[in-house]
């Protein structure tokens, strides 16, 4: 310690833990640094948490489906916990973030990402991003290249009961929006497939026909099922704004929707 120090009014010990604490600060901050994930490393691009499929508003005014705004069905991964980013040109320095959004680049890996909503995943990405448009709902985007379910998970599991009901209902009335009655299908109970209105076939054609495609308001779960308010125009020009109450049961462990009851007549 020099005369200098003391003379300044510095007390030997208290100058020496400042020295200690600036050297340690300074150590936690370079390891910080070097665990920061640099999204241009393809060997970093693994990820695992609770993905979350949900319809929100696009174009043009990014506000309301049911007041025609185009809608969106994002897959968002909410992370196990935070991680630090950087290495983009839309990544200010070095981000937090807590979720990324999943998409498939070429649409091979849309129906796996379906297929794992409302569950907790391990995903292994090709690419990724900072947002950047309004189409980007996550600080983070990613193109997916495998997924599969994290171990130790139960499957599905999420905030609609623990039993998957809510990301099945999602799910069913983003592919019915979609006119793919395949998707939709697949979601019901197998004794109701073959015929009648959940029928693949039937699906497709009646909201194939749409003027204006079926857009999910909200989903919402109550004691009797799980209640969905949407929005559509038929070809004629009519205009839908309805409800609907569906009934989700197990079947082998899988939720699958087994009755609607529309409570509006549409």
């Amino acid at each position: 310690m020099t005369d200098r120090a003391i003379r300044k009014g510095i007390h030997p010990f208290r100058a020496i833990v400042a020295m200690l604490a600036a050297i340690l600060f300074g150590a936690v901050d370079g390891a910080e640094a070097a665990d920061c994930i640099d999204v241009r490393d393809p060997a970093a691009l693994v990820f695992e948490g609770r993905l979350v499929d949900t319809v929100l508003p696009g174009p043009p005014g990014w506000t309301d489906v049911v007041k025609g705004d185009m809608a969106e069905t994002v897959h968002i991964l909410e992370l196990k916990r935070p991680i630090c980013v950087r290495g983009d040109e839309f990544l200010e320095g070095d981000v937090m973030v807590d979720r990324v959004q999943l998409f498939s680049a070429d649409g091979s890996m849309e129906e796996a990402l379906r297929k794992h909503a409302g569950r907790g995943v391990s995903v292994v990405a090709e690419s990724a991003f900072g947002a950047h448009t309004r189409h980007h709902r996550a600080p983070l985007v990613a193109s997916v290249l495998q997924i599969r379910a994290a171990e130790g998970t139960p499957s599905p599991i999420g905030g609609d009961g623990g039993d998957g009901a809510e990301a099945t209902v999602r799910a069913f009335y983003a592919a019915v929006g979609r006119a793919d009655g395949a998707a939709a299908s697949a979601l019901v109970v197998p004794e109701k497939r073959a015929r009648g209105p959940y029928a693949a076939d039937e699906i497709t054609r009646f909201y194939g026909s749409l003027a204006v495609p079926l857009a999910v308001a909200s989903v919402e779960r109550r004691d009797d099922g799980v209640l969905v308010r949407y929005g559509f125009t038929t070809a004629g020009g009519r205009r839908c704004d309805g409800r609907a109450v569906v009934r989700v049961t197990l079947r082998d462990g899988r939720p699958l929707i087994e009755a609607i009851r529309a409570l509006d007549g549409c």
